[in-house]
């Protein structure tokens, strides 16, 4: 991978979070039933979940997530995000989804942080 340029929003990110943010992305098979997208991170910053299948699905943070237990993102580009700002610790914690069609994509953004060194 080439070197990404620093500027502006990584000399913020250096200041404010001790460390880079970077971006993580992903495409996964949407399955029939409930299965787990991201697993716990202790260092996940933001979160942005992007439904490309054709039905809607559900996202929560328990295996048991439901069409009754989790959060409805509609179909074909539906989306659901996160930060650290305004979430918490909601985003160290493992993602599912719940689907009753399966056989499209879901997307995620993932904004992770890099940690430097302790300072001592």
């Amino acid at each position: 991978m080439a070197k990404r340029p620093q500027g502006i929003a990584e000399q913020y990110s250096l200041k404010e979070f001790n460390g880079s943010i970077r971006p993580v992305e992903r495409v996964q098979v949407i399955a029939v039933g409930a299965q787990q997208i991201l697993g716990a991170d202790p260092e996940r910053m933001s979160l942005v979940i992007v439904n490309h299948d054709p039905a809607i699905i559900y996202v929560g943070l328990s295996k048991d997530v439901s069409a009754s237990r989790g959060i409805p993102v509609t179909a074909n580009g539906g989306y659901l995000s996160f930060s650290i700002g305004q979430d918490g610790d909601v985003l160290i914690n493992p993602f599912y989804i719940f689907s009753v069609a399966g056989g499209g994509n879901v997307y995620t953004l993932v904004g992770r942080r890099e940690t430097l060194p302790a300072v001592e």
